[in-house]
């Protein structure tokens, strides 16, 4: 049996939506950093409880991560069919005040995205591990 995937549209949509809420980050825009998660979104970053919701998410950057003032992104793959997707990639992430001569932390992350009705994909779950000097 041959396996759907994605059309290059949608991994295209995707790819623009995940870079979007990672600009919206940077730009510290809560309103539309959180318009990019679902609802009831889950985000489980190592080392910390599980972060579940809207409001619980917006706390956890503003609280918790620091001043992110960038992100590289690379080796990106897509797998999914109809309304749901799972992207892994890995994320370089700057923070402000971190020292010059430090390469940034290089992440390994998953999401799970699904296309709502208004035709937006958005995430759902997010769960990421530090996979060392990029």
């Amino acid at each position: 049996m041959s396996t759907p995937t994605l059309s290059a549209v949608e991994t295209d949509a995707i790819k623009s939506m995940i870079e979007a809420w990672t600009s919206a980050l940077v730009a510290r825009d809560w309103t539309a950093w959180q318009s990019h998660w679902a609802e009831d979104a889950v985000l489980m970053p190592p080392g910390h409880a599980r972060i579940v919701g809207r409001a619980a998410l917006v706390a956890f950057v503003t609280n918790d991560l620091g001043a992110v003032t960038g992100f590289t992104f690379s080796d990106w793959t897509f797998d999914g069919q109809g309304d749901l997707a799972v992207v892994t990639n890995t994320i370089q992430v700057d923070v402000a005040g971190s020292a010059p001569d430090q390469p940034a932390p290089s992440n390994d992350q998953m999401l799970l995205v699904r296309k709502h009705t208004d035709g937006n994909w958005r995430i759902h779950k997010v769960i990421f591990n530090e996979s060392g000097p990029a």
